[in-house]
């Protein structure tokens, strides 16, 4: 029996999709994921990081597991050393995908930086 074929159509047949992200290479290669100080603001660490990597689990959809919500910028300022602890040591994110080494360097770097809201910050 080809268990291949059979795994292909349960898969299929469940609607499951293979959410294929950047690898931490392509991100190396990649000139607009390095933190430069036009980058760093709250809205652009927001697309990059936290609702591709921390949404899943911290937000309204995702549960707001551990009483965390990083859906605000109020939340996430008030919580940037928590998060900055948590990512830094590997303890965050817990489960795949796991944060690319580029990005969890931008995320650290504009904590390290304020964490500005704006640009202008």
């Amino acid at each position: 029996m080809n268990y291949t074929l059979i795994l292909f159509m349960i898969l299929t047949a469940c609607g499951y999709q293979n959410t294929i992200l950047p690898t931490d290479a392509e991100l190396a290669n990649n000139d607009t994921n390095k933190p430069t100080s036009d980058t760093l603001d709250y809205a652009t660490v927001k697309s990059k990081v936290f609702q591709n990597y921390c949404y899943r689990c911290h937000s309204s959809d995702g549960g707001n597991k551990g009483q965390v919500n990083l859906e605000t910028y109020e939340n996430v300022k008030e919580l940037a050393q928590t998060i900055n602890d948590e990512v830094s040591s590997g303890r965050m994110p817990k489960e795949a995908p796991f944060l690319p080494t580029k990005l969890k360097q931008f995320l650290l770097h504009w904590i390290e930086s304020g964490a500005p809201e704006t640009l202008s910050d």
